[in-house]
C-alpha cells in the first residue's frame, strides 16, 4: 500500500494576519516619521530694505559724515558721536541723498549740549532738488560760541512722515580744518595707489618689527609702507569713504574715515584713524591706524580638522558654540552666523542687508547682536540691539529679540524693546543682564532696575528698582543675579536664578555683614565685614548657586590681611589686599584665585593662524574624526515677522 504525506504549512488566515501586522508596523513609522519631524512653516518674509534718507554735511568745502533718521525724538545728547566743526562763517552745505523718497519740508535745531536750552530753529526754506540728491545752504545763529559744543538737529518731512538726525556741531577758530581733512583723504587714497612711496615720510616705520607679528587686519603709522599699501594684492576702493570728525582741540583734529575695500575678491569693512596737527610748511601726522573686518561669504570659510577659519577681523569675535561643540555662532561685521558641523554648512542667521557696497545705511554698524543661548541641534536665542539699519524697526533705536530654528532655518521675530537712546547707552543699561527662559520670559536691566517681560502677553513686570553697581552681580550668562538689599554690607544675600524663577538666601552669622562681589561662571563670589559700614573684608567665600543647597566651594581668609575689593580676571579673580598694621591699614600684594573647578570645553576660542593676509580668526569646535567635507554650504536664513509681536517701550518706564 502507497504511503502518501501532506506537507503542513502556514495557514492562509495566519499569513493574512502576519501580512496586516507588517503594513501596519510600516505604515506607523511613516506616520510617526511625519508627525515628529513636522514643523509648521509660518510664511517668512524678505527683510524690508532701507528707505530713509542720509544726510551729509560739508563744512571747509570737504563732506563729512553719513547721518541716518530717526522716526522718533531721541535723546539727542548722547547720539552724537561724531562732530561737525564749523568755521567761523557758520556756514553748513547739506546733501539729503533721498534714494527714492520725496522731501517735503526740512528745519533744524541747535540745542545745548545738555538739551536744556533751544539756542535756535528755523525752517529750511531754500531747498534744491536734483537727481537722487536734495540739498540746502544755511547759516548758523550768531549765539553759537566758539569751542562750545551744541547739538544739531535736522527734521524732515518725508512720505508723511517726520524723520530726525542729529549730529554734535563745534564752531572753532580754526580755519585750517578743510585743509586738515583734506590732507587726511589724499592720505588715504595715495596709500591705496600707485602712488603710496609718498606717504612714506610721514611714517614711523618700526623696521624691528617681527614678521609673525604683522598682520594686514591692522596697519598703524609704524607699520610698513608695503602693508599699507596692501602691497602684491589685488585690491579696490568700492564705496565712497565717509569722514567724521571725532575731536578739534587748538590746531589738532581726530577724524576717522570709513569705506568698504574688495581685496582678492572678498569684501572689506575699513576703519582709518587720524590725528593730525597744522603746521607750516606741512601737516603733521601724529597718528594714523587702518583695520579691516571681512563681511563673510562662501568664499571665505574653510574647515580644517576642528578649526572653522573666518577671515580677517580686526577684534576677537563674539563667538558661542554648543555643549557638544558641533555647532558655532559667531557675530562678524555686523551679522550673526551659524556653523554647523553635521550639515557642514554656514547660514547667516541675520544681517541687515548684503549691499554693504553701495547702500551706506546696510553697512551702519550702530548696533550689536548678542548670542542669548544655542542648543544642541543649533537652534538659538539672540538679540540684536542699538540701530536698526532696516525692516520693520527702521530708524528705532532698542532691543530686538529673535528665535533661530535651526530645523526650519527660520529667525522668527519675538519682541521689541524701544529705546531712546544711543547704542551706549543700550550697552551699558540693557546688555548687562539679558536673558530669556524657554517659556518666553525675557529679563533685562535698565538703570539699576530689573525687569521681566512676557513675550506671550506683553506684560511687564519690575522685580528690582533703584539697584546701585555696588550691591549685586550677574553671572556671565546672565542666568543668575545675587545682590543684597542695600550698597552697605547686609545680613542677606539674595540669588535669583531667571531660569526656573527661585530665589535662594545666604544669612550672615551673628556679628557678620555679607557684600556680593562678583561670579566665576556659575559661582557666586561674595566677602564678608564685620559691620555695614566696614568695607573691608576679612573673608571671600565661593558657593555653586546651580541648586538650592549653595554648596561651598571655597574659603579665603588669611591673618592680619583684608580684602579691599575683587576683580574678575578671565578665568580667576584678583584680590586687592590691605594689611592691619600697628598703626592701622598698608596696602600689600594683591593674591589670585583660579577658577579650578572650570569644567567648559576647549570649543569656541577664538585665535589665529596664518594666511597671505597676515593673521586670521578661527574658532576652535570638537574634535572631528571623520574626514570634513572641502567645501561648505553657505547659505542664508529666511525670516518670520510676527504682525502681533510685542512692542514694548521702555523710555518712560
Amino acid at each position: 500500500m502507497a504511503l502518501s504525506f501532506r506537507t503542513r504549512g502556514m495557514s492562509r488566515s495566519a499569513k493574512r494576519r502576519i501580512i496586516i501586522l507588517i503594513i501596519t508596523f510600516l505604515v506607523s513609522i511613516v506616520f510617526f516619521y511625519i508627525v515628529l519631524n513636522h514643523h509648521s512653516i509660518p510664511a517668512t518674509q524678505e527683510m524690508k530694505k532701507p528707505s530713509l534718507p542720509t544726510i551729509s554735511v560739508s563744512t571747509g568745502g570737504v563732506k563729512q559724515l553719513c547721518l541716518s533718521g530717526y522716526r522718533a525724538k531721541m535723546s539727542s545728547g548722547e547720539l552724537g558721536g561724531y562732530l561737525l566743526p564749523l568755521g567761523s562763517d557758520r556756514r553748513i552745505s547739506a546733501e539729503i541723498r533721498t534714494y527714492g523718497a520725496e522731501v517735503e519740508r526740512a528745519s533744524y535745531q541747535i540745542r545745548s549740549a545738555d538739551q536744556d536750552r533751544i539756542v535756535s530753529s528755523q525752517r529750511i526754506s531754500d531747498l534744491s532738488a536734483g537727481g537722487d540728491s536734495v540739498t540746502f545752504d544755511a547759516e548758523l545763529t550768531n549765539l553759537i560760541s566758539p569751542g562750545e559744543q551744541y547739538i544739531l538737529v535736522i527734521r524732515l518731512d518725508t512720505g508723511g512722515h517726520k524723520v530726525w538726525y542729529y549730529t554734535r556741531l563745534q564752531m572753532t577758530d580754526n580755519d585750517r580744518i578743510g585743509e586738515m581733512l583734506q590732507f587726511m583723504k589724499n592720505f588715504h587714497d595715495k596709500s591705496l595707489s600707485e602712488h603710496s612711496a609718498e606717504i612714506g615720510r610721514y611714517l614711523e616705520t618700526d623696521k624691528t618689527e617681527a614678521d609673525d607679528n604683522r598682520s594686514l587686519a591692522r596697519v598703524d603709522i609704524r607699520s610698513q609702507i608695503g602693508d599699507i599699501s596692501l602691497e602684491g594684492l589685488s585690491h579696490k576702493v568700492v564705496s565712497d569713504p565717509v569722514i567724521s570728525v571725532t575731536q578739534i582741540r587748538d590746531d589738532t583734529i581726530q577724524a576717522e574715515l570709513s569705506y568698504m575695500i574688495r581685496i582678492e575678491n572678498e569684501l572689506y569693512m575699513a576703519r582709518e584713524s587720524y590725528r593730525v596737527r597744522y603746521g607750516a610748511p606741512r601737516m603733521y601726522l601724529l597718528d594714523f591706524s587702518r583695520t579691516l573686518d571681512v563681511v563673510p561669504s562662501e568664499h571665505t570659510f574653510s574647515v580644517k580638522k576642528n578649526v572653522l577659519s573666518v577671515g580677517i577681523a580686526s577684534t576677537d569675535m563674539n563667538t558661542v558654540t554648543n555643549e557638544a561643540g558641533s555647532a558655532a555662532a559667531f557675530v562678524q561685521a555686523g551679522g550673526l552666523y551659524e556653523y554647523s558641523r553635521n550639515k557642514a554648512s554656514i547660514t547667516r542667521i541675520f544681517s541687515f542687508g548684503d549691499d554693504y557696497a553701495s547702500d551706506p545705511r546696510e553697512a551702519n554698524q550702530d548696533h550689536e547682536i548678542r548670542i542669548l543661548n544655542i542648543d544642541a541641534a543649533g537652534s538659538m536665542d539672540f538679540a540684536v540691539y542699538g540701530y536698526m539699519n532696516a525692516g520693520e524697526h527702521e530708524g528705532m533705536n532698542g532691543v530686538d529679540l529673535y528665535h533661530y530654528d535651526s530645523a526650519t532655518g527660520i529667525s522668527s521675530e519675538e519682541g521689541f524693546i524701544e529705546s531712546r537712546h544711543s547704542l551706549s547707552y543700550i550697552k551699558d543699561n540693557f546688555s548687562e543682564l539679558l536673558y530669556r527662559t524657554p517659556g518666553g520670559l525675557v529679563y533685562l536691566m535698565q538703570n539699576g532696575r530689573l525687569l521681566g517681560i512676557d513675550l506671550n502677553t506683553g506684560e511687564t513686570s519690575l522685580i528690582l528698582k533703584q539697584m546701585q553697581p555696588e550691591q549685586y552681580s550677574v553671572s556671565p550668562d546672565s542666568r543668575y543675579i545675587a545682590w543684597t538689599d542695600t550698597s552697605d554690607p547686609s545680613d542677606t544675600i539674595r540669588i535669583r536664578d531667571l531660569s526656573s524663577g527661585k530665589t535662594y538666601m545666604i544669612k550672615a552669622r551673628d556679628g557678620e555683614k555679607l557684600k556680593v562681589m562678583c561670579f566665576m561662571e556659575d559661582n557666586l563670589v561674595y566677602g564678608t565685614c564685620s559691620s555695614a559700614s566696614d568695607q573691608y573684608m576679612y573673608r571671600l567665600t565661593i558657593v555653586s548657586v546651580k541648586n538650592e543647597k549653595l554648596t561651598r566651594l571655597k574659603e579665603y581668609q588669611k591673618k592680619d590681611i583684608y580684602i579691599e575689593k575683587v576683580t574678575p580676571d578671565e578665568n580667576a579673580i584678583r584680590l586687592y589686599r590691605i594689611r592691619r598694621t600697628g598703626k592701622g591699614y598698608k596696602r600689600t600684594s594683591s593674591d589670585t584665585i583660579l577658577n579650578t573647578l572650570d569644567t567648559s570645553k576647549d570649543t569656541g576660542a577664538s585665535y589665529t593662524t596664518e594666511s597671505r593676509l597676515g593673521r586670521i580668526r578661527a574658532i576652535k569646535l570638537s574634535p572631528i574624526y571623520s574626514d570634513t567635507p572641502s567645501e561648505i554650504r553657505f547659505a542664508d536664513s529666511r525670516l518670520y515677522f510676527n504682525p502681533s509681536v510685542i512692542s514694548v517701550d521702555l523710555y518712560n518706564k
